[in-house]
């Protein structure tokens, strides 16, 4: 808590610079390297949990276990972040423990150097592969996938070569966060460079179908007491870029607003349009149907100057409380 993670990326990224291309290092003994080099990487106070041992007797004990915070933290890091967007490679050498060795593109970013030339597609492959299981296996990891892959799916391996499951919690973690299945499948079509496996396929739109999402959308339904007014309203939302369709011949549902102005109610918006053009709105309860349109209305609005329009009832959609 409290530590500088971004400016502690920064200095992580440039002490890549010390590493020789090429070369694998243990991944603990890089981790104790940059926190003794850098007791202040993760800024000048901060509080972690940490697994490691602290020695050290009497004052050395905090200054111990600062270097210990910061190695675990480096550890981490190296691990995820920097090896996902493929700054850096990771690896088990048998015998030995966890390895790590910089990349081309590592390197040129710690030491503020060009990037190195892309490897054509045709030669790297395709950025992801999907199984017929409903595996992904990430190849090149780049932030956009690694954040798309993540909101819809489930990972199972993070490393140089990620691994990620196709799941219902997955797919219903898209849906419930606005995205379409379409998306979902026009991506890892793409990046994969072909159509996904026919039962891929049907599972995941057998699970799309199965989260039975309803979209919901605030809209207001205007009724004017001459329904040959409905015409012009129509008209005058569309210029005012609102969406409007007649429900009835006596009905007009106009979609809110998505973006009013600030602290403006948007329904509000859609009654200010019909005054500033000379109707007379009144909230009420009128059904699209028009038998009830003229039932006394809930909360009358301010009645301006008549220019002869007439009124034009706007039924408020009901809200639970």
């Amino acid at each position: 808590m409290g530590a500088d993670w971004r400016g502690a990326r920064r200095k992580l990224v440039a002490h890549l610079a010390e590493l020789e291309a090429g070369t694998w290092y243990g991944l603990d003994s890089v981790a104790a390297r940059v926190a003794a080099a850098d007791p202040g990487l993760l800024g000048d106070t901060f509080t972690a949990a940490t697994a490691r041992h602290a020695a050290g007797p009497g004052g050395n004990r905090d200054a111990a276990g600062r270097a210990a915070a910061i190695a675990e933290v480096v550890e981490v890091e190296l691990e995820t972040a920097l090896a996902w967007f493929g700054l850096v490679e990771l690896g088990d050498i048998p015998g030995h423990a966890r390895a790590v060795r910089v990349t081309d593109a590592g390197l040129a970013l710690a030491r503020d150097a060009p990037p190195p030339a892309p490897v054509p597609p045709s030669l790297s492959g395709p950025a992801l592969v999907v199984s017929a299981e409903g595996e992904v296996r990430l190849h090149d990891p780049t932030p956009l996938r690694v954040w798309s892959l993540s909101a819809f799916a489930d990972a199972e391996r993070l490393d140089r070569v990620s691994v990620y499951r196709l799941s219902a919690g997955g797919l219903a973690r898209a849906l419930g966060a606005g995205f379409d299945l379409a998306q979902v499948v026009t991506f890892l079509s793409k990046q994969s460079g072909e159509a996904l496996p026919p039962d891929v396929a049907a599972q995941l739109a057998a699970w799309a179908r199965g989260y039975r999402r309803i979209r919901l959308q605030r809209a207001v339904v205007l009724t004017p007491d001459d329904p040959a007014a409905l015409a012009e309203l129509e008209r005058l939302a569309a210029e005012a870029g609102l969406a409007a369709r007649p429900l009835t011949d006596t009905g007009l549902l106009v979609e809110m607003p998505v973006t009013p102005p600030d602290g403006v109610d948007p329904e509000e918006v859609v009654a200010a349009l019909l005054r500033d053009h000379g109707y007379a709105p009144q909230w009420g309860q009128a059904s699209v149907t028009g038998s009830n349109r003229h039932r006394p209305p809930e909360r009358p609005a301010t009645t301006p100057e008549r220019d002869g329009r007439g009124t034009a009832q706007v039924t408020r959609p009901r809200r639970q409380t």
